[in-house]
């Protein structure tokens, strides 16, 4: 159940991120790097809010400036993965075969990687951590 919880919380979180830079960038005027930083900023909190009172809640309130920043740390992990995989990628099907070859595969192994990372390392217990020994 977590895992379609995780899901259901990714795709509002790119929904925003994606509508949000986009209306910066076409309403405002805003450049398109600086508005697609603040859609990635403004998706990654709700992300983080979302499943911290509803993906991984356990009952009781969590918040923690500690698991939020392991939240980041494992944000930046996430985006390695894609990026790495969007490379091995495009070496393994070659440039020709479009983007969505490309694209598709790394988002599964990005949205894989970063659900792994949710649930063992930023939403874990702290004895599930070590912590607390």
């Amino acid at each position: 159940m977590q895992s379609v919880r995780f899901l259901a919380v990714s795709g509002v979180g790119v929904a925003l991120d994606i509508g949000l830079a986009w209306s910066l960038a076409t309403g405002l005027g805003l450049s398109l790097w600086l508005a697609g930083a603040l859609g990635f900023l403004a998706a990654a909190l709700l992300n983080y809010l979302l499943h911290e009172a509803w993906t991984f809640w356990g009952g009781q309130n969590r918040r923690s400036f500690g698991r939020f920043g392991r939240y980041l740390m494992s944000l930046g992990l996430t985006a390695a993965v894609r990026l790495l995989a969007i490379l091995g990628f495009e070496r393994l099907f070659g440039a020709g075969q479009g983007a969505l070859a490309v694209l598709l595969p790394s988002v599964a192994l990005s949205f894989c990687a970063s659900f792994l990372l949710a649930r063992s390392w930023v939403f874990a217990e702290p004895a599930d951590q070590g912590e607390g020994r």
